[in-house]
């Protein structure tokens, strides 16, 4: 199936610390050169880019697109998510992950990305949604528990006292890996059990990337209707380094620590401290959740590369 019709372009300028703001006017020539049928706004907060995805569907636009990273991009998937029959959704790479770009096999080259908008080859993909303290919220590639968000939460309090960028999360991911944290939860797999007692990190995937081009969930198939839990159990700084590599080629599950399930739905009973990650966003609770329910999500309509 393809799109071509009209898009909606919502560009973040703070994206790549800065940078996308700058490559905007050349992007934008490359999208008027193929007389692409689009319109384009600025955002600079979660909120904006919530008001102008609602503001898309307002107007009738069949296609929302990201200049922006995968924050941006998971804003706007929620949105779209939401509602019955949503726009076709797509994303020119601009941060510093671009892990659903990844996820979908299609090339990192912004120049390239942008001329998939006009080709108008579309595939569905899976999207998940996280239930806890009563509040949904969807993610569109991966939700993490346990150290990545323990890595993200110090980054960010990292970045409040120092002018630190993508050197900010090395420095944090340093940091974890030498004194790495403990957590403790009971998680069912559609009902079954999966893992009781201590990990050291739950990934669940819609896709297979995340944290900037981590493998986490290697095994994740993005339109199979399916989410991929992937559990390592407590590891000190010695495991962590020797298999700093299974985590970018794609072969975490070689390690005797990691345990992995397929399935339509996780439950999380957590014991203890409870940190989550979702789309690389960090997620603030108002009390400390009971249970969270991991479940697939509403299928998306998205910009693919030709087959």
């Amino acid at each position: 199936m393809e799109y071509h019709g009209k898009w909606f372009v919502i560009v973040n300028p703070k994206a790549q610390g800065g940078g996308a703001g700058g490559s905007w006017p050349e992007i934008r020539r490359v999208l008027e050169n193929t007389g692409l049928d689009f319109s384009y706004a600025f955002t600079d907060c979660a909120s904006t880019t919530s008001g102008l995805t609602l503001r898309a569907l307002s107007e009738g636009f069949g296609g929302v697109a990201v200049f922006g990273g995968d924050g941006t991009l998971s804003t706007v998937g929620a949105v779209l998510s939401s509602v019955e029959d949503p726009p076709v959704l797509g994303q020119i790479p601009a941060g510093s992950g671009n892990d659903w770009i990844r996820s979908l096999g299609i090339p990192q080259d912004r120049v390239s990305v942008a001329l998939l908008l006009k080709k108008g080859h579309t595939r569905s993909v899976d999207t998940g949604v996280c239930t806890a303290c009563g509040v949904r919220m969807p993610f569109i590639n991966s939700a993490g528990m346990g150290f990545d968000a323990f890595v993200l939460k110090r980054t960010l309090a990292l970045r409040k006292l120092l002018p630190l960028k993508k050197s900010g999360y090395l420095v944090s991911l340093f940091i974890a890996a030498l004194w790495p944290p403990r957590f403790s939860a009971t998680v069912l797999a559609d009902g079954n059990a999966f893992h009781s007692g201590r990990y050291f990190s739950l990934t669940v995937g819609v896709g297979r990337f995340s944290g900037g081009g981590m493998s986490l969930s290697p095994s994740a198939v993005i339109d199979d209707g399916l989410l991929d839990a992937v559990r390592i159990a407590p590891v000190g700084f010695p495991t962590i380094a020797a298999n700093i590599g299974r985590i970018y080629s794609g072969t975490l599950m070689d390690m005797k620590q990691a345990r992995g399930a397929r399935a339509a739905s996780f439950s999380v009973v957590p014991q203890g401290n409870v940190l989550l990650e979702l789309d690389g966003e960090f997620q603030v609770f108002p009390e400390k959740p009971e249970k969270l329910v991991f479940d697939t999500g509403p299928v998306l309509r998205v910009i693919t590369s030709p087959t």
